[in-house]
């Protein structure tokens, strides 16, 4: 199976919000993630080190929610003009930390810089306009507020959606008997990679097969590439864990390895360079978005 093409206007804006997150904790990492579960924001990089910039960053996310629910509340304001500077001069001063730092990085100073004015004013909507579609709702902001976010520390070098899918497997969230019914959507910095990309077709092929999933499209994401680059293997997908169901396990194995074309994990998350791919897959830098998940 493979992602079937998507434009970015097919994915709600709140939901792009969390490929913004995952832009602003990218830092120096290859990619960086995030996922809302409803009560936290859980937080996860290639590297298993918390960097002083995702401390930073979790920092002024909760500044900026508590000051905007204060600003827009019943109570007595602070001066409009005088809360805003203080939220620009914020995030002024990280910018002006990482700058030279993310100079170096390509274009990822331009996506850090944007990702912030996007997740700051859908922070600001969610208490003054809530019904705007840009609006984090309630309970996202109220988990910013409170400072409810998990970083997943997980193994060196697994990245960083597989380390999100392997907390909500740990928790139950992937691979509980009765099916999940809601599309769990995580958010990255970047479109992810061919081995994440069949990792992520393999298991929601084998959670619906298997009674894992009420719902054709278990896991999405933004979209994919045609790279591949070396990685840890993920604990969920080797044989010695009990994170899964053995069977849960053994079928998204096959299904991976089948798409990956290799007989060995080792091999697969080995790999590096570039594939060649089909015209369903390939994906230039101005194509839209793709979905994946099964063909619907």
């Amino acid at each position: 199976m493979h992602g079937r093409e998507r434009d970015i206007n097919d994915i709600p804006p709140k939901s792009r919000r969390l490929d913004s997150i995952g832009a602003l904790i990218e830092g120096t990492n290859p990619c960086g993630a995030a996922y809302f579960d409803g009560r936290t924001l859980l937080l996860a990089t290639n590297n298993n080190i918390e960097s002083e910039l995702i401390k930073d960053i979790k920092r002024l996310l909760t500044y900026i929610s508590v000051s905007s629910e204060l600003q827009y509340s019943d109570r007595e304001k602070p001066d409009y003009y005088e809360w805003r500077e203080t939220i620009n001069q914020r995030i002024k001063d990280i910018k002006r930390q990482y700058c030279t730092r993310f100079r170096n990085k390509g274009k990822y100073y331009e996506q850090f810089t944007a990702a912030l004015e996007k997740v700051t004013n859908s922070i600001i909507l969610a208490y003054s306009n809530p019904s705007d579609e840009r609006a984090f709702t309630t309970g996202f902001v109220r988990t910013l507020a409170e400072n409810r976010y998990t970083f997943i520390e997980g193994k060196q070098n697994v990245h960083a959606e597989l380390k999100i899918i392997q907390h909500l497997m740990e928790k139950k969230r992937i691979g509980r008997r009765g099916g999940t019914e809601e599309s769990i959507y995580i958010g990255v910095s970047k479109r992810c990679c061919l081995k994440c990309e069949k990792m992520i077709e393999a298991i929601n092929e084998a959670a619906g097969e298997m009674g894992f999933s009420a719902i054709e499209e278990l896991i999405s994401i933004r979209g994919i590439h045609r790279q591949i680059f070396p990685a840890t293997i993920p604990d969920f997908i080797d044989y010695n864990n009990n994170i899964l169901e053995e069977g849960f396990r053994r079928n998204i194995r096959r299904k991976f390895l089948a798409k990956m074309e290799v007989d060995s994990l080792s091999k697969a998350f080995a790999m590096k360079g570039e594939r060649r791919v089909d015209g369903r897959i390939q994906v230039h830098e101005r194509s839209p978005h793709l979905r994946i998940g099964l063909k619907r």
